[in-house]
């Protein structure tokens, strides 16, 4: 067949048209037949190798354009015994291969498999750098590769429930974003617009420590001098006023340590005024002793 340009088929008298015969690699004798006869071009235009009556494959639609422009091929799995239907065993599937290679598998039962170090890729075909996402499979591991923000949208909402951003930061609640280099949280790692309900959270850097206010020689404020910044700021020493925090916010860990300060410095005035209270209880004990006496 070297130098064919041309194959006509020739419709026998009962109007399959045959091509061939060919002679196969195990020497059987075989014709490439088109049969409009039996099911017809509405339902399934089957093209086969006739081998001793054995069927070949089929297409569910002719191949109308070479080109496929403005056309689609359709493969179906059937349940059925039409001879059209391929049966819903599990060893049949479609397979789509590259090098034979299998890249994608439509399994009989439905179910689409993409096998292990096959990229799929969304966006842009000339190149993995231009891809907006590509997911790949490495033996045990998968990932997920996008190119500047990765939303997770809900239905007719422009507000994102998780958004991957560019920097490798995470947001939640967070509108949607359109420009390069546009990510909402802030320089953080994580960042909520919203309110989060949790059962614990354990901060294992960062943590309070106000300790050195047992350390010996720490000038613990007279009460009198503590008393009047009080009057005059309306806020402790050493604490932002109420109006620095609406402004600036504050972080978790400084706060803490402030609270923990105050709590410490608060003991020691306690243990001072304890220790007050037991000299004076003292002193009433041995005057009214005294007066006892005389």
């Amino acid at each position: 067949m070297v130098g064919m340009t041309t194959v006509k088929a020739q419709p026998g008298d009962d109007n399959v048209y045959r091509i061939g015969p060919f002679k196969l690699n195990n020497g059987t004798q075989a014709t490439l037949k088109f049969d409009f006869n039996i099911y017809g071009l509405e339902f399934c235009n089957p093209l086969r190798v006739n081998v001793e009556g054995k069927s070949g494959f089929y297409f569910d639609k002719p191949i109308l354009n070479p080109i496929m422009k403005g056309y689609s091929m359709v493969f179906d799995l059937y349940k059925g015994s039409d001879p059209c239907e391929l049966p819903a065993d599990p060893s049949n599937s479609i397979d789509f291969k590259v090098d034979g290679v299998t890249k994608l598998k439509i399994a009989s039962n439905g179910l689409i498999f993409i096998p292990a170090y096959t990229g799929l890729l969304f966006g842009d075909k000339s190149g993995e750098g231009n891809n907006r996402i590509s997911i790949i499979q490495y033996g045990p591991h998968g990932y997920i590769d996008y190119k500047e923000n990765l939303h997770f949208r809900a239905d007719k909402n422009w507000i994102s429930a998780l958004t991957l951003y560019g920097d490798g930061s995470v947001g939640v609640g967070f509108g949607t974003t359109y420009l390069a280099g546009q990510y909402l949280t802030m320089g953080y790692k994580l960042a909520v617009n919203g309110g989060i309900l949790c059962e614990e959270i354990t901060v294992i850097n960062d943590v309070p420590d106000a300790d050195f206010v047992f350390e010996k020689g720490y000038n613990l404020a007279p009460l009198a001098k503590v008393e009047a910044f009080v009057k005059e700021n309306k806020h402790l020493p050493d604490v932002p006023s109420a109006e620095e925090f609406k402004t600036n916010g504050y972080k978790v860990g400084d706060m803490d340590k402030m609270l923990l300060q105050k709590i410490e410095e608060l003991t020691l005035y306690t243990i001072e005024q304890q220790k007050l209270i037991e000299d004076l209880q003292k002193r009433l004990s041995e005057l009214e002793a005294k007066k006892g006496g005389e």
